[in-house]
């Protein structure tokens, strides 16, 4: 995180922001994809007993998000998306170590071989979900 931001002026920013906004903030370099991760995990967490939305995240996002910052710095880019953290509902099947539910609890822990066309989309774009 640059040294003139905060956690809390971070939150500011980016609920300030659209999804190009974050875009250029992560190219001059305001933030990097782990802060962002950080923020929503963290956002997640404030929020997440209430609404109860966010059944599980993905368990390599720091990881995603260091090599998303690497590609970065070695001007490696994907298009307007790529760098951008996803939030996928559950009722989306993937292929990554992901709880999905597919709409039904008794399908947790199910393991699936091929996902929607979005999520691959998602997933060759090397997009962190």
């Amino acid at each position: 995180m640059s040294a003139y931001i905060t956690k809390r002026n971070l939150a500011a920013i980016v609920d300030s922001l659209d999804l190009y906004g974050i875009q250029q903030a992560l190219l001059d370099q305001v933030f990097t994809s782990e802060d962002l991760v950080d923020f929503y995990t963290s956002r997640i967490s404030q929020i997440n007993d209430q609404l109860r939305a966010v059944t599980c995240t993905h368990p390599d996002t720091n990881a995603i998000a260091i090599q998303r910052n690497h590609e970065r710095s070695n001007d490696q880019t994907l298009g307007p998306l790529h760098r951008i953290l996803f939030v996928v509902k559950h009722t989306f099947i993937t292929t990554e170590e992901l709880d999905t539910t597919v709409g039904s609890h008794a399908l947790v822990g199910v393991k699936y071989k091929t996902e929607p066309t979005v999520i691959s989309k998602l997933n060759s774009a090397k997009q962190a979900l």
